[in-house]
């Protein structure tokens, strides 16, 4: 986590302090809770007295996931299986020949435009 750093006075009422988790990344369901625990402490304490005075606060967090399906066995299969019959079909050729008027084949024409 970053450190977050806030200065208050003594006699200030209670501030909110923002702090931002990144949850990982993973494929699946990923509901799971999480303890966290704050420690907020007295920089004055510490100049001052040379003891650190400090607070801690507990709280648990329930992450609830979102499922992303990934390819599984089967689908991977039937994907490798669709590639395969696209490269095969633009390589097949129908047949058709051309022929000039003595039966002799004519050459392939090598320009693409």
């Amino acid at each position: 986590l970053p450190l977050v750093s806030v200065e208050i006075e003594s006699s200030a009422p209670p501030e909110k302090v923002r702090v931002q988790i990144r949850t990982p990344k993973n494929q699946g369901w990923t509901d799971k809770f999480f303890n966290l625990q704050f420690k907020a402490t007295s920089e004055y304490s510490v100049r001052t007295e040379g003891i650190p005075n400090y607070m801690v606060q507990s709280m648990t967090i329930y992450i609830r996931g979102v499922y992303l399906p990934g390819f599984g066995m089967l689908g991977s299969m039937m994907m490798t299986a669709l590639a395969a019959a696209a490269i095969v079909g633009s390589k097949r050729d129908d047949g058709v020949l051309e022929m000039d008027e003595d039966g002799n084949l004519v050459p392939l024409d090598s320009r693409i435009f």
